[in-house]
C-alpha cells in the first residue's frame, strides 16, 4: 500500500493563498506535492533531470515563500569521490504566480554536456 509522505518530510513555501509542496530534491509528483492556489492544485509533476538521471540531493530549506534546494550530479564532472557539478534550484510563490530558478555549477577540468530536462 503507497502512503504519502509526513509533512515534516516535504519542503513547504507558502504565500497568502499559495502553498507549493515539494520533496527534499525539488522534485513535484505523487502524494500531495503540488502547487496549491486556494485549495486548487494548479502543477502536479514537476522533476528535474540531467541526462535523464535526477542529482543526487545534499540539502533543502524553507523559509516563507521560498524553498531551496542543493543537489550534485555525480555523474557528470571529473570521476573521483567529490562531484564537480552543482546544482542549485530555487522556488518561490508570490501569490498567484510560482517562479522556479535552475542553476547548474562545473567545476570540473573539461567542459560539461548535459541534456537538463524539467517535466
Amino acid at each position: 500500500m503507497s502512503r504519502q509522505p509526513w509533512l515534516h518530510d516535504l519542503q513547504i513555501a507558502v504565500d497568502g493563498s499559495a502553498t507549493v509542496l515539494s520533496t527534499r530534491d525539488g522534485s513535484i509528483g505523487g502524494g500531495a506535492t503540488g502547487w496549491y492556489v486556494d485549495d486548487r492544485r494548479l502543477l502536479k509533476g514537476m522533476i528535474l533531470t540531467l541526462d535523464a538521471q535526477k542529482p543526487t540531493p545534499v540539502a533543502a530549506s524553507a523559509t516563507g515563500n521560498r524553498s531551496q534546494f542543493w543537489g550534485a550530479a555525480r555523474h557528470l564532472g571529473d570521476a573521483g569521490a567529490d562531484p564537480t557539478v552543482e546544482v542549485h534550484q530555487h522556488l518561490s510563490v508570490q501569490g498567484h504566480e510560482l517562479l522556479i530558478e535552475i542553476s547548474i555549477t562545473s567545476r570540473a577540468q573539461t567542459q560539461v554536456h548535459t541534456e537538463l530536462c524539467l517535466d
